[in-house]
């Protein structure tokens, strides 16, 4: 229950240009589409305990399930 009480923390904290910015960098460098990138945002975020943002900082879109184990986030850290 915490984990989702977090997700609303980050999208009320979110700076939107810069998680804007990062979509578009995935979507034109890698092809995954939006969609594709808030769902396992949020997936992530849920899962790993991750930020929305961290999911991008730390290229939670490129890593293997091992090596997405091996990072502790902001969720993680509070």
């Amino acid at each position: 229950m915490k984990r989702i009480i977090y997700i609303g923390y980050y999208l009320k904290q979110m700076n939107w240009e810069l998680l804007n910015r990062f979509m578009d960098y995935a979507k034109k460098k890698y092809g995954y589409s939006k969609f594709y990138l808030w769902r396992m945002m949020i997936f992530n975020s849920l899962k790993y305990n991750i930020s929305l943002l961290e999911y991008f900082q730390f290229f939670f879109f490129k890593k293997t399930k091992k090596e997405k184990q091996d990072w502790a986030g902001t969720g993680y850290m509070y």
